[in-house]
C-alpha cells in the first residue's frame, strides 16, 4: 500500500518543479529592445511634366454612302432589246451613256403617223388661210360696191331734187309726173344699194366662217405638232442613258424582258464623290470647327479626316473634309451628324489603296481644334475619380484630383491643377498612401506623343475614341 502511494507522488511533484520553474523564467524574462519599424521603400517611374500644344483628334464611325442615287425606269413600254456591258452591277459608265434600248418600232410608226397627220394638217391650215385672204379681197371689192350703190343714190336723189324744182318753177299748177322726178331711177338706186348691202353682209359672214375654220386648221397644226412632239419623245425614251458619270449598284431587267412605264431596270450611283455621316456628341462639336456655310470660307479649310478600313490584314486609308452638317440633332441619339466628303472614292490611288465601296463601314478620325498650354498625362497614370499622383520636391506622394478636358486613345489632356515641372507617378500603386515617401528610378524626359500640335509632334492615332471625364476609370 505505501509502495502504489509513493508512485503516484513522485510525478506529481516532478510536474510541480517544472511549472514553477517556467513560471519563474516567464516572469523574470528581459526586456527586448524597443525600435521603430523601417518605412518601407518604393520605387517608382515617373514624367516630368511640361505644357504642350495638342490636337484634338475626334474618333467616330459610319457608312459610306454615294452622293447621288438613282433608279433609272422606263419611261415607255416595251421588250428590251439591248444591254450594255456597262450596265452590269459594279460597272462604271460615262454621262449620257446608253445603258438599254427599247424596241423601237412601234414608236418609229406612231411618229411617221404622227408627221403624216401634221402635214395634213398643215395643208388645210393653208387652204383656210387662202380662202380668208380672199374674202378679205372680196370685202374690199363689196364695201366698194355699196359706196358706188349708195353714191349713185344720192346722185339720183339730187337730180330728182332738181328736177322738181325745175318742174315747180315752170308748171307751178301742175302735178309732175313719176318720171319727171326720176322716181324709177332712184327706186332702182335703192334696190342697188340694198343689193350691194346685203352682199356685204353674207361675206362678212363668210368671212367669220373662214376665220372660226381657220382656228381650227390652227388648233388641229398645233396638235399635229404635240403629237410628232410627243412620238419623238417616245422615241427618246426607248434609249435608257445616263444622266451622269457613275457606277451601277444593281441591275433589275435584262435583254429580253418586257417592261413598262415605271419598270425600274438600273439602280446607280454617282461616282465623282462619296460622303460619310459621322455622329458627333456635343462634347464632340465642342472642339471641332465646323463649316460655315454662311459666309464664303474656303473648302480647304474644312475639318480634315482621315477614313480607315481593315481589311483582311491590311489597314487602308481615304482622306475627306467635313462639308456640312444636319439642320437638326437626331431625337434618339441627342447626336448631331456631320457630313464627309471624299473626292474619286472609287479609284485606287498612286498609293495602292483599295477603292471605297458603297456600304462599307469606316472609322474616322477628325481634326478638331488645337489646344494651347496643356499637359499629355497616359491614361495608365490616371486613377480612379480622376486622380494622379504628384512626386514632390521630397519624394513623396501627393494625391492631386484632375478635370480632364479631352481624352483620346492612350492620352488625357489636362489644362489645370498641375504645374510645370512637376513629377508624374507612371507606376499602378494600388494602395497608395499620402505622404508615403519614394524613389524615382526612372524619370522619363522623353514627352508623351501628342496630335500635330504647335511645336510639330507626331500625331497620336486614338483608336478607342474619346471619353468624358467620368468615364476615366
Amino acid at each position: 500500500m505505501m509502495n502504489e502511494t509513493n508512485g503516484f507522488a513522485v510525478p506529481v511533484v516532478i510536474i510541480a518543479v517544472c511549472a514553477a520553474a517556467a513560471y519563474w523564467m516567464i516572469a523574470n524574462k528581459p526586456e527586448p529592445d524597443r525600435r521603430p519599424p523601417p518605412r518601407p521603400e518604393v520605387t517608382v517611374d515617373a514624367k516630368r511634366l511640361e505644357p504642350q500644344g495638342f490636337q484634338v483628334k475626334i474618333v467616330s464611325r459610319g457608312t459610306v454612302e454615294p452622293s447621288t442615287k438613282t433608279t433609272l425606269v422606263a419611261e415607255v413600254s416595251g421588250q428590251i432589246v439591248a444591254v450594255s456591258a456597262n450596265a452590269r452591277a459594279g460597272s462604271f459608265f460615262a454621262a449620257g451613256e446608253v445603258l438599254m434600248s427599247i424596241d423601237r418600232r412601234d414608236y418609229e410608226s406612231a411618229a411617221i403617223a404622227a408627221d403624216s397627220d401634221l402635214i395634213q394638217a398643215t395643208y388645210q391650215f393653208s387652204r383656210e388661210q387662202i380662202l380668208v385672204q380672199n374674202l378679205d379681197t372680196d370685202i374690199a371689192t363689196a364695201e366698194a360696191t355699196v359706196a358706188q350703190a349708195a353714191l349713185r343714190l344720192a346722185e339720183e336723189r339730187a337730180r330728182a331734187a332738181q328736177a322738181d324744182a325745175d318742174w315747180r318753177r315752170l308748171n307751178p299748177d301742175v302735178t309732175a309726173d313719176p318720171l319727171v322726178l326720176r322716181v324709177p331711177h332712184i327706186t332702182a338706186a335703192e334696190a342697188d344699194l340694198a343689193a350691194a348691202r346685203a352682199d356685204l353682209a353674207k361675206r362678212r359672214r363668210d368671212v367669220t366662217l373662214s376665220e372660226s375654220r381657220l382656228a381650227a386648221a390652227s388648233a388641229a397644226v398645233r396638235s399635229a405638232e404635240a403629237r410628232v412632239m410627243d412620238t419623238q419623245v417616245a422615241l427618246e425614251r426607248t434609249v435608257i442613258k445616263a444622266p451622269y458619270a457613275g457606277r451601277v449598284m444593281e441591275q433589275t431587267a435584262d435583254i429580253g424582258q418586257f417592261v413598262s412605264p415605271g419598270t425600274g431596270v438600273l439602280r446607280i450611283y454617282a461616282a465623282d464623290y462619296a460622303e460619310v455621316r459621322l455622329p458627333l456628341s456635343d462634347h464632340d462639336l465642342a472642339h471641332l470647327e465646323l463649316p460655315d456655310h454662311g459666309g464664303n470660307a474656303d473648302p480647304a479649310t474644312f475639318p480634315y479626316v482621315v477614313l480607315t478600313r481593315g481589311i483582311g490584314r491590311n489597314t487602308h486609308a481615304w482622306s475627306g473634309r467635313v462639308v456640312r452638317t444636319d439642320g437638326a440633332y437626331d431625337t434618339k441619339t441627342r447626336q448631331l451628324f456631320v457630313t464627309v466628303r471624299i473626292d474619286d472614292p472609287y479609284a485606287a490611288n498612286d498609293g495602292g489603296t483599295t477603292p471605297l465601296i458603297v456600304g462599307q463601314f469606316v472609322n474616322a478620325e477628325i481634326e478638331g481644334r488645337v489646344l494651347h498650354d496643356v499637359f499629355v498625362l497616359p491614361l495608365s497614370a490616371v486613377r480612379q475619380d480622376n486622380e494622379i499622383l504628384i512626386i514632390d520636391a521630397a519624394g513623396t506622394l501627393r494625391r492631386r484630383s484632375i478635370d480632364p478636358i479631352w481624352t483620346e486613345g492612350g492620352v488625357v489632356v489636362v489644362k489645370d491643377n498641375i504645374s510645370a515641372g512637376e513629377q508624374l507617378c507612371l507606376t499602378a500603386l494600388p494602395f497608395a498612401v499620402e505622404g508615403a515617401s519614394v524613389t524615382v528610378r526612372v524619370e522619363t524626359g522623353t514627352p508623351l506623343p501628342s496630335s500635330t500640335a504647335e511645336n510639330g509632334d507626331p500625331a497620336v492615332s486614338g483608336k478607342d475614341g474619346n471619353a468624358d471625364a467620368g468615364e476615366l476609370p
